[in-house]
C-alpha cells in the first residue's frame, strides 16, 4: 500500500487549524483541539516552522502562526516538510541503488506516476482545504 504518513496527515490538519486563526496558538491548545498528543503536535510544529510555514512567538500570548499566505502553501509542501520528497519507488529517488537498473523497463513509468501524484498534491493549496 502506498500512503502518506500519519504525521504528514496530522501536519495537514494542524495547518488547516492554524489557517483559521489570526492569533498565535500554542501546542497545548492545538493538541486539545485536535485530540492529538502534545509531543506529536510539538514535533510537527517544529518541522513546519523549519520549513518556513510558521513563525513562533514566545511569552504568555505566544505560540505559532502561519507566516505564508494560504494560497502559497500546497499539500505537497506540507507532505514534503514532514516526509521528505515523494518517491513511490526507490528508483524514483535514487536509481543507482537498484540492482535491476540495467534490465528494468518500468522506471520511466514509475517516474510518470510519481510526477502525476506530486503534481496533484502541488495543485491543492491550503486555502482550498479550509
Amino acid at each position: 500500500m502506498i500512503k502518506i504518513s500519519k504525521l504528514a496527515d496530522y501536519a495537514t490538519v494542524i495547518m488547516q487549524n492554524l489557517a483559521t486563526k489570526h492569533v498565535p496558538t500554542n501546542s497545548v491548545l492545538l493538541s486539545q483541539e485536535l485530540s492529538l498528543s502534545r509531543p506529536i503536535v510539538a514535533k510537527l510544529l517544529k518541522k513546519l516552522s523549519q520549513a518556513s510555514f510558521l513563525s513562533s512567538k514566545q511569552g504568555q500570548k505566544g505560540g505559532y502562526i502561519l507566516c505564508k499566505e494560504l494560497k502559497n502553501i500546497t499539500l505537497l509542501d506540507i507532505v514534503e516538510a514532514i516526509d521528505g520528497s515523494i518517491a513511490l519507488t526507490e528508483c524514483v529517488k535514487d536509481s543507482s541503488s537498484c540492482a535491476l537498473q540495467a534490465k528494468c523497463s518500468t522506471k520511466k513509468h514509475w517516474l510518470i506516476i510519481n510526477t502525476t501524484i506530486s503534481n496533484s498534491l502541488k495543485s491543492i493549496k491550503l486555502n482550498q482545504l479550509i
